[in-house]
């Protein structure tokens, strides 16, 4: 298995603060974490800076489009906000122009 060093540019080693990380760790697997797990500053020691790639969940759990138990956007918040607006649809082949209205009803059956 190549070094993790072969993955940073110019082979300067992984405690340099000037290297470019590309990609995954060295089996491959991009790391994950969850937005409530990691201050601002720590994101941007470890990720940022170091250009590594990272899955972040729970980001937007407090956004009122979202949360749960108060969640604003719904296929009936949209039906009932801009229902009748037109919209450009492929239904088997054909496009048509259709309220979004229809389309939601269309889409939940």
């Amino acid at each position: 298995m190549p070094e993790a060093q072969d993955k940073v540019d110019g082979g300067v080693g992984l405690n340099s603060p000037h290297r470019v990380y590309h990609g995954a760790d060295e089996v491959g697997e991009i790391e994950r974490i969850n937005a409530a797990d990691i201050t601002q500053e720590d994101f941007e020691k470890k990720y940022i800076n170091r250009g590594m790639p990272v899955v972040i969940s729970g980001a937007m759990d407090e956004w009122p489009a979202f949360k749960e138990g108060d969640r604003k956007w719904t296929l009936g918040f949209f039906k009932e906000r801009y229902g009748d607006v037109k919209c450009p649809v492929d239904t088997s082949g054909k496009k048509e122009l259709m309220s979004l209205a229809a389309y939601i009803d269309q889409f939940e059956q």
